[in-house]
């Protein structure tokens, strides 16, 4: 296996805990596997106009997400991450100065957000109009977190941790009027302001300040349901503290608030912002972990705490017993640097630096899902996250805004195909039946026409999963390739293996792809994977062995092939053959001599810049096969890749570019495509779970193209990324599998017709008159557009536009075929004219001859219209007085 793991199969295979798939730990059987806490995956992906760090992601009132960078920048988010609008909060004005920020945090009672600059000051906004409404000023610490919560009816806290681990707190009654009075000070850099000490001495006001920490605050909530302040530092003696607000009075310290009521003096103006004062031991809770505590959460429904930090390891405490530990989970690998509880599934949120998010059960103390960056497709420095229960989603804050969305069991019980992610969908025209694989080496045959499960069997490969499915000629044989590095054949109608393809040596290596090919009559079956060669399996009709291995490999295999592991194979009629690899090489290849026919390389630093390894692979091949007849001038290899980029190849004179185009707005990496018979429609899936059609009968015919070819529809097919795709040409229809478990019906048009496995079954016969029925007479409905895509697709208007359009491609496929016919005669007119100097007969002649017209066999039979007509019996006695018959 390559060191380098390719997006889709190795994402699968390797790139989740415990080296499988979404892991998962179900109660009590650890064997096992529970899909009761599932991401969508990839994770939504956005680009934001930060360009520093973000500080923190806040809900607001309107059901929105307000972020903000370290140099002011503020953007707000609809929920499905749709940018909503964004402004920088310091304009270039002569009386406001630029501020570096520490953190940030909402009023949203009072339409407000609270800002601590690193100038030792706290300043509050206008939330409408981003305009300062007033500001806190003399600090003696920098404000590192701040905390807000409402209190009562016009009360409110006001909390910051600062950079000497002192815990400051701001107890407000009467907030609406104590604000207004706020605003009534000297203003200073255009702001109207307010010193501590004053701020003290207000009737309206209690200032507190805590000296808790003996490093800086990490993290500081309020926890209003039991009034306490919990908070957290990198240190640790103190690494977590739970204290109260105010703290106990003893009888010492009431005598002395006497004595300065009667002196006229001041508690706060004595102590004020510079006295470090410790709560009493009874006041406070702490808790000693070693290297400290950088994040936690706290549950009242649960009675529990979660730590993190350094040391890697998520600690369960109960609040009141901090000399020992309820449990520890470990896992992660680097820091962890957020932590979140999910009281009514009983779960926790952690992510560690490296962006690897795990979820675990609270009871069981197990983890349940462990979702690396290459799943999720989240890049960047990690910077902030939030986990919205309501909403059941997670938001992280790198370079870019990224969205991961858990699968509610409403969505998990509506229908699912597989218990486990499918990898590949096949159709068998012959018996009109959906084949489809999954991780669980589990094979379902599906009724097409009603979604009924048919039959399945299962352990297909063992333990291994199933990677790839094709089938033979004559479609009564199924070939499958595995994990395991195994190729099977089975008997389709009695689903006994017949034969295992085993690749040569000792040790067996991951099948990403296997097609079967007649080449010169011959049929073979030829595999593809991570060993990095071309095996090809004659294919052997008496099944004379259990166990067949390859041909000796190519010698120019072997020398001069891949060097990375390949992912897809693709066969150019007659004997030329397509590979490529995850370092995003295409290769052709003589299939007859074993030799390199040429070496296709894409532009990337010209198309894409900066790819990573991952962003090269190219993970699907497809041959244009119309288009042999004319194939030096023309496009007939289609590639998915480099990244969301699809390329059209001609393989002639050491292999050109015709044309490449974006498939996705958002550059999203192609997963998957397909082609219909006549080759005017390209399908196209992307890791995001979108399908594209794009209409290509013209396109890259003749030369090179500088525009995209048009695009005929696009649509989500699925929130996760989708595996395969497959055409149902007879019935216009849509095969998509996804590693969300599911494999999903559709027209060509984007319209929804069911989930394989669903409990409800369709009858398509039906659908499709219904559909008949709706769009005759009428207006054919709007195309489904994704959201994402940013592609301009018209829809047609009426039924004659579609009629003309139709007849306008047929005419043209109509052309393109008579051009065939008549080079290949031409071609074969020498041939007439040397086989009839040899006096052969006229019939072996004309058998040999057009047996292989393959553009005249691929041409379209039509039926021909039903003209009545009066038939005469025919008069025998008049035909032998035809005078013609005596010259």
């Amino acid at each position: 296996m390559g060191a380098v793991q390719h997006p889709l199969q190795k994402r699968l295979a390797g790139e989740y805990d415990n080296g499988a798939k979404l892991e998962c730990s179900k109660k009590n059987e650890p064997n096992q596997q529970s899909y009761d806490a599932i991401f969508h995956l990839p994770a939504i992906v956005k680009e934001i106009p930060h360009r520093e760090s973000i500080l923190r992601i806040c809900p607001t009132s309107d059901n929105n997400f307000m972020l903000m960078g370290q140099d002011g920048l503020i953007s707000f988010w609809s929920s499905d991450l749709m940018l909503v609008k964004s402004r920088s909060l310091f304009v270039q004005e002569e009386n406001r100065k630029f501020k570096w920020i520490a953190d940030f945090i909402l009023m949203n009672q009072y339409n407000k957000f609270v800002i601590g600059t690193c100038d030792r000051e706290i300043r509050m906004y206008e939330l409408s109009n981003f305009e300062p409404y007033c500001q806190i000023i003399g600090l003696d610490s920098v404000p590192l977190r701040l905390d807000y919560s409402s209190t009562g009816d016009d009360e409110c806290v006001i909390l910051y941790g600062d950079d000497q681990g002192c815990v400051n707190i701001f107890l407000v009654s009467m907030v609406g009027e104590s604000l207004r009075n706020w605003t009534k000070g000297p203003t200073v850099d255009g702001i109207p302001s307010i010193t501590v000490e004053k701020l003290a001495n207000s009737e309206q006001i209690s200032y507190i300040r805590w000296k808790v920490h003996n490093d800086w605050v990490t993290e500081m909530k309020y926890i209003h349901s039991i009034d306490k302040i919990i908070s957290s530092c990198n240190e640790d003696t103190t690494a977590l503290v739970i204290g109260c607000v105010v703290g106990t009075k003893t009888f010492q310290q009431k005598m002395k608030e006497i004595q300065d009521v009667v002196h006229n003096k001041n508690r706060h103006s004595q102590s004020g912002a510079t006295a470090l004062q410790k709560r009493l031991s009874c006041d406070e809770t702490v808790f000693l972990i070693s290297k400290g505590t950088k994040t936690f959460d706290f549950c009242k429904e649960k009675n529990l705490v979660v730590t993190g930090g350094l040391d890697r390891a998520i600690r369960l405490w109960n609040p009141h017993l901090p000399g020992r530990r309820t449990g520890i989970l470990t896992g992660h690998n680097s820091p962890i640097i957020f932590l979140s509880i999910a009281a009514g599934d009983s779960w926790i949120f952690s992510i560690s630096v490296d962006k690897i998010i795990k979820i675990w059960d609270i009871e069981d103390q197990t983890c349940l899902i462990t979702v690396k960056p290459k799943a999720s497709q989240i890049n960047g420095d990690l910077a902030a996250c939030y986990h919205s229960h309501e909403l059941m989603a997670l938001y992280v804050a790198t370079d870019s805004l990224a969205l991961l969305l858990l699968q509610g069991s409403e969505e998990l019980n509506r229908g699912m195909s597989h218990e486990k992610p499918v990898l590949s969908c096949q159709y068998n025209k012959l018996m009109r039946q959906v084949v489809t694989c999954c991780e669980g080496s589990v094979v379902k045959v599906w009724d097409l026409d009603t979604g009924h499960l048919v039959f399945e069997f299962t352990a297909a490969h063992g333990h291994a999963a199933i990677t790839c499915m094709t089938f033979d000629t004559s479609e009564q044989r199924l070939i499958t390739g595995g994990r395991d590095g195994y190729v099977k054949k089975w008997n389709y109608q009695n689903r006994q293996c017949i034969q295992i393809l085993r690749q040569a040596g000792d040790k067996t290596e991951e099948v990403s792809d296997c097609i079967y090919a007649e080449i010169y009559k011959n049929g073979f079956i030829i595999s593809v994977g991570w060993d990095k060669r071309i095996n090809v399996f004659p294919d052997i009709q008496d099944d004379l062995c259990d166990t067949q291995y390859p041909l000796l490999h190519w010698t120019d295999d072997a020398e001069n092939g891949h060097k990375d592991d390949i992912l897809s194979v693709a066969l150019c009629a007659p004997n030329l053959l397509a590979t490529s690899s995850y370092d995003g090489e295409i290769i052709i290849w003589n299939f007859t001599s074993g030799l390199i026919f040429c070496h296709l390389h894409s532009p990337t630093s010209a198309v894409v810049q900066e790819l990573s390894d991952e962003e090269l692979s190219i993970n699907k091949l497809l041959c244009i096969r119309s288009r042999m007849s004319c194939a030096k001038t023309s496009a007939t290899v289609v590639a998915s890749g480099p990244r969301g980029y699809i390329h059209f190849w001609n393989i002639y004179h050491g292999g050109e570019l015709l044309a490449h185009f974006l498939c996705s707005a958002d550059k999203a990496t192609v997963t998957s495509m397909a082609i219909n018979e006549d080759s005017s429609l390209l399908c196209a899936a992307d890791h995001r779970g979108h399908i594209y059609i794009f209409h290509i009968l013209q396109y890259a015919l003749h030369g090179p193209e500088t525009a995209p070819p048009k695009t005929v529809t696009c649509w989500r097919a699925h929130e996760c990324s989708v595996t395969s795709i497959t055409l149902v040409e007879e019935n216009q229809l849509l095969l998509t599998s996804s590693v969300d478990c599911t494999v999903k019906l559709w027209n060509v048009k984007g319209e929804f017709v069911g989930i394989f496995g669903q409990s409800e079954l369709w009858n398509i016969h039906s659908i499709i008159s219904e559909k008949d029925q709706e769009h005759s007479g009428k207006p054919l409905p709007a195309l489904v557009i994704s959201k994402e895509s940013k592609q301009s697709v018209q829809s047609d208007t009426g039924t004659n536009e579609e009629i003309k359009s139709k007849a306008e491609d047929a005419l043209s496929l109509l052309k393109m075929k008579c051009q065939e016919v008549t080079k290949e005669l031409e071609q074969l007119d020498s041939v007439v004219k040397i086989r009839l100097q040899q006096q052969r007969l006229k019939h072996i002649e004309n058998q040999q001859i057009y047996g292989k017209l393959t553009a005249y066999r691929s041409l379209h039979c039509h039926e021909l219209a039903d003209i009545s007509m009066n038939i005469r019996k025919p008069e025998i006695a008049a035909e032998f007085n035809d005078p013609f018959d005596f010259i």
